[in-house]
């Protein structure tokens, strides 16, 4: 009896193949949660950057520094909470002589409009008042009024020498127009600015 050997090739099973599409199907699921939670969160982090509480806190800061720079140095009016600021300026800062006072007005407060609290600053026309007793200033005619910002918590305002100091709180988390937590942001902006400008003598 002759006896034939037959060599079988070492393959592939069928439970092999299985193991490994099932093995490779998770890997591909376990990247692509990956890439979608990355995606979700650079969206997230996006929409904050450029948020209207970002843009409101670097326009605040830039309005702020450029009215109080060109104020002058002698009078300022505040409140006592401190959330209310009047300065005082020339209207044209590269012709400040001795026969000429300061002839505008930059007013900072907070309004209430519906859910939104904003800070406004108002310019207008100033004259100087003398009378037998006493002096002030009389602020006419308003020339402009300006939305600094929306989302207004909390502003304080802080005299040190010739320095204002800012301290600005802006929050839209608890805007009930937000319906998405996630882009919703609360931060602080502190920011002093110099005053530049001197009185005639």
């Amino acid at each position: 009896m002759i006896l034939q050997r037959y060599k079988f090739r070492r393959a592939v099973t069928l439970i092999e193949l299985m193991i490994a599409v099932l093995a490779v199907m998770i890997l591909v699921v376990g990247i692509s949660g990956i890439l979608v939670s990355g995606h979700r969160n650079y969206n997230t982090m996006f929409e904050r950057i450029n948020s209207e509480v970002v843009r409101n806190a670097y326009e605040a800061r830039r309005i702020f520094d450029r009215i109080v720079r060109e104020s002058i140095i002698e009078y300022v009016e505040i409140n006592e909470e401190g959330d209310d600021l009047t300065v005082f300026y020339y209207s044209d800062p590269n012709d400040v002589t001795l026969a000429v006072l300061p002839d505008r007005y930059a007013h900072f407060y907070t309004v209430q409009n519906g859910d939104d609290t904003e800070l406004v600053v108002v310019t207008g026309v100033l004259n100087l008042v003398i009378t037998s007793t006493q002096w002030f200033w009389n602020k006419q005619e308003v020339l402009n009024t300006l939305t600094v910002a929306h989302n207004v918590d909390l502003v304080e305002f802080t005299i040190k020498g010739v320095s204002i100091r800012m301290e600005l709180v802006l929050d839209n988390e608890s805007n009930p127009q937000n319906t998405n937590k996630l882009e919703t942001l609360k931060m602080t902006v502190t920011t002093t600015a110099i005053r530049h400008n001197k009185l005639p003598i």
